[in-house]
């Protein structure tokens, strides 16, 4: 169900970063999915992170449906490359990384490209003083070229590798996926019937789970008391007094210990009243502790949340601002606090010198992005 409900999350994915151009897509995962091992969805899931990358670079959609599924079906061959011990997503993984400029990993398939060859191929065509969504879309055009031509021999062994038993054994492990994805998009629409109609009596568990483990163990404290007290008094009967001992063994059947249920006198029920009595208040103690730990430990993840959030929505400020402002700045592998500093100088520049592209002052402008 789980994967049902993933891959109509995906699909909705795709389907918005490609746009009319998703048909080539899905042509093209049709073609050459299963000679890598991949089912059609996860091709498309694969090229679609890609292009998710792609299209704030400037790229237009089709432009990124090309690239995207360029470089989904080069991360099969780069993975054969590899005799498999990486397999095709991770390798569509790399490559997506290295079209952002983080180029380290790819020498784990064999291919070594540095930012001054990106910057030789810039300089060959003529494009070395682009700035801004030019710049970036030309390292990445420049990147692919560079990872497509370091990796001819991939290429060439992938096409000449049709009929080894590793490419029938990752057709065949497609296939067994697809059947799976098959199945699981058929069940969704039942599973979903099924936990909406779940709902109520999940709200139920919910309030019951909500209870501190502190206020559970206080409340069995008070009904063992409560009980013990029953059987202490003074004018019970034996025969109510033997009944309500058996209940006392039913629901707490360590409180006896070694004395004789037959035999216990009140005397030896309340001093073991008073001994478990203390053990339950020392326990509740250590409990309220650890519950007051807990809740600091959900404070501080939803603030880290929060933060991470935040950190994200400044990021794409940045990248507005670099676009809408044609700043022309690289701000490839540069922290969010190196980003923002080259941003901010950037637009003071802008407000010295007087443009009028600026929209708002630079105070207004640079307060946005640190109060975000």
């Amino acid at each position: 169900f789980d994967l049902g409900t993933q891959m109509e999350l995906l699909q909705r994915k795709a389907a918005t970063v490609f746009g009319n151009a998703l048909p080539a897509v899905t042509q093209a995962a049709e073609e050459n999915a299963a000679a890598m091992g991949l089912t059609i969805s996860q091709y498309v899931n694969s090229a679609a992170a890609i292009g998710d990358l792609l299209i704030p670079m400037g790229f237009m959609r089709n432009e990124a449906a090309e690239i995207s599924t360029g470089l989904v079906d080069l991360s099969g061959a780069l993975s054969e490359w590899t005799g498999g011990q990486i397999d095709a997503e991770n390798v569509s993984r790399i490559l997506s990384k290295a079209i952002l400029g983080e180029r380290e990993e790819l020498k784990q398939l064999g291919i070594s490209i540095m930012e001054s060859d990106v910057s030789a191929r810039l300089a060959e065509k003529g494009l070395k003083n682009l700035t801004g969504t030019m710049l970036q879309q030309a390292k990445a055009t420049a990147t692919l070229e560079l990872i497509t031509e370091k990796s001819a021999d991939a290429q060439a062994a992938f096409a000449d590798n049709s009929d080894l038993s590793a490419r029938k054994q990752a057709e065949l492990g497609a296939r067994l996926q697809s059947v799976q994805e098959t199945i699981a998009q058929r069940l969704a629409p039942a599973f979903s019937r099924l936990v909406s109609a779940a709902e109520p009596f999940i709200s139920l568990i919910e309030d019951f789970v909500k209870i501190p483990v502190s206020d559970v163990l206080e409340e069995e404290r008070e009904e063992l008391n409560l009980l013990v007290n029953q059987i202490t008094t003074a004018n019970i009967k034996q025969e109510d007094r033997i009944k309500l001992i058996g209940e006392l063994q039913r629901k707490y059947p360590d409180f006896l210990g070694n004395l004789n249920s037959e035999t216990v006198t009140n005397e030896e029920l309340a001093g073991r009243l008073r001994e478990v009595n203390d053990q339950y208040i020392f326990k509740i103690a250590l409990q309220q502790e650890d519950e007051k730990i807990q809740k600091a430990a959900v404070r501080l993840a939803d603030q880290q949340r929060k933060l991470a959030e935040k950190d994200i929505e400044t990021q794409q400020k940045i990248i507005k601002l670099n676009n809408d402002y044609n700043l022309g700045l690289d701000l490839t592998n540069k922290t969010l606090n190196e980003r923002l500093s080259i941003t901010a100088r950037a637009i003071k520049e802008l407000d010295t010198n007087g443009s009028q592209a600026l929209e708002m002052t630079y105070s207004r402008i640079v307060a946005d992005l640190i109060n975000n």
